[in-house]
């Protein structure tokens, strides 16, 4: 990617800020382009004011940087609101894309999925040819990206999907099982809460994986893709959340933790089980998760204590 224009939407979220720290090291002389409607931070990149769901905006923007890539990092995931969902999530897929034909260019895109796109799936671990059976709005919102993105494929457009699964590592939302625990813990350890953790349902399985090999897996795809369509990048195990719940209380032998159920956090419609199979994307470009589940959750847990 190197001498290349590149945009990332979403840049200044959790996997755009990462992946942007992949592409400084690996091709570090790429013009990098953020596309954003209210930046946090702008550090080594060329930040672009636009709305995504105006597609007038995006047109114009495309039509004067005209990309050799573009990483489609935003969207909405922490709400039922179909709105919302499908602005933030489609209607910008959308946008984008018809402005790419529009152009008349061919950039390669890579888009962001989700696992929760696979729902409730009857075998584990689910891979690409998995029927999509979303259990949720943000799911079915994620389920219609993704066919809004192959229909243009099917145009003759560079495009992959990255279906990512449960991320966790530095600076993961609290509104994650993974992120709760974690500043819960930290807010134990700094005297400000009791002893007390409190959780929704333990026993969801899930497949965790963390931030830096998502980055990794999107440069990957990027760089050594040749079929595009739809990759699953996760660890391939599951893991209960009493599982990561347990990993968290044993970083922290010198407390007593007591564990109550906090029944707001549960969900009517919690999925049993997720885990992916990540076999084509290891094949097709030799990526594979590197960062054991240990490591990481020490990781987000150092996050969550350094945070002021």
């Amino acid at each position: 990617m190197n001498n290349k224009k590149i945009i990332i939407t979403g840049i200044n979220g959790f996997i755009g800020r990462n992946f942007l720290h992949v592409i400084l090291e690996k091709s570090p002389d790429a013009q990098i382009y953020g596309i954003y409607r209210a930046l946090r931070t702008v550090e080594h990149f060329i930040p672009v004011e636009c709305d995504l769901s105006d597609r007038e905006k995006v047109k114009c923007v495309l039509s004067e940087i005209r990309p050799d890539y573009i990483f489609h990092f935003a969207g909405t995931a922490y709400t039922n609101d179909w709105d919302i969902l499908f602005s933030s999530n489609v209607r910008t897929t959308l946008n984008l894309l018809e402005s790419v034909k529009e152009l008349e260019f061919n950039p390669r895109i890579v888009i962001i999925g989700s696992a929760a796109e696979y729902g409730i799936a009857q075998k584990m671990p689910v891979n690409e040819m998995t029927i999509p059976n979303p259990a949720s709005p943000y799911g079915a919102s994620m389920c219609c990206r993704t066919n809004v993105a192959l229909v243009f494929r099917n145009m003759g457009f560079d495009i992959i999907i990255g279906r990512v699964f449960n991320t966790t590592g530095a600076d993961v939302t609290e509104r994650t099982p993974v992120g709760s625990f974690a500043r819960q813990i930290a807010q134990i350890e700094k005297g400000i809460n009791e002893p007390v953790i409190y959780a929704g349902n333990l026993e969801p399985v899930r497949d965790f994986i963390d931030i830096s090999d998502v980055a990794e897996a999107f440069y990957a795809l990027a760089m050594k893709s040749e079929k595009g369509g739809i990759y699953n990048i996760c660890s391939g195990a599951g893991h209960s959340i009493a599982d990561i719940l347990d990993i968290y209380v044993k970083l922290i032998p010198h407390h007593k933790i007591t564990i109550l159920k906090d029944k707001s956090l549960l969900r009517k419609n919690d999925i049993p089980s997720m885990y992916g199979d990540y076999t084509k994307i290891k094949e097709e470009t030799g990526w594979e998760p590197s960062v054991p589940l240990n490591e990481s959750l020490k990781s987000t847990l150092n996050f969550f204590r350094n945070r002021k």
